[in-house]
């Protein structure tokens, strides 16, 4: 990733906002990075726009010069990583004095990992605390949705085991008996009527609805008990 320096001397002048916005980072950190050269000398700010130190206007000769702060000791992330390893969860003064820096120096270098969560902030009153994130809480984050959920077992409702019914086949008739088992083949004088083929087609026509029927009730029927047995009834 670019250095706020590199951002800077691409852009030739630009506020601490537009600078934050192209590294992707919040604005305060941004501003606390570029303080942090300031105070080395290496940017200067003019009319709100902050530029390199080569390119700001040249003082007059008989300016007085300003006094620089020696230069703050160079840290970088695994420095204060360790610290934070060794004296758990600090502020960023905290830091700056055991890593022998300035505060801006600490916030600049705790900007990346911040954002990136590699370091925690909270704040605990009205301080922020800095913390490293711990192995398991790193390693639970990048689990998968699925694996993070424990599976719910799927029970399923137990059936009432349908007993079939008993079919009785009925006797082989002869065709004078079957005959006489259909009214409407039978004359009134109780003899068998004169059977044409068109007389048998429409009897089974009929058979065949009255069947339809039956076996619609029969199923209605049977919905009917097994409510009932369900019910208790």
């Amino acid at each position: 990733m670019e250095t706020i320096l590199e951002v800077l001397k691409k852009m030739e002048k630009a506020t601490a906002r537009e600078m934050a916005a192209r590294m992707k980072i919040d604005a305060p950190d941004a501003l606390a990075m570029l303080r942090d050269h300031e105070d080395r000398g290496e940017v200067n700010q003019v009319n709100g726009y902050w530029q390199l130190t080569g390119r700001a206007s040249k003082k007059p000769a008989n300016a007085v010069p300003k006094k620089t702060k020696p230069p703050a000791s160079k840290i970088n992330e695994a420095v204060l990583v360790k610290l934070l390893h060794e004296h758990g969860a600090m502020t960023s003064e905290q830091l700056a004095k055991l890593a022998d820096t300035t505060v801006r120096t600490v916030a600049s270098t705790l900007a990346m990992p911040v954002n990136k969560g590699r370091i925690v902030r909270e704040k605990r009153g009205n301080v922020f605390h800095f913390n490293v994130v711990s192995k398991t809480a790193l390693g639970a984050s990048k689990l998968p949705e699925s694996a993070s959920k424990p599976a719910i077992p799927v029970t399923e409702t137990p059936k009432t085991a349908s007993i079939p019914e008993k079919t009785e086949t009925p006797a082989p008739q002869s065709s004078t008996a079957f005959v006489d088992t259909i009214p409407q083949l039978v004359s009134t004088n109780g003899q068998p009527a004169a059977l044409t083929p068109k007389i048998i087609a429409g009897e089974i026509r009929k058979t065949k609805s009255r069947l339809v029927q039956l076996e619609k009730l029969r199923v209605t029927v049977r919905t009917q008990t097994r409510l009932q047995r369900s019910l208790g009834l």
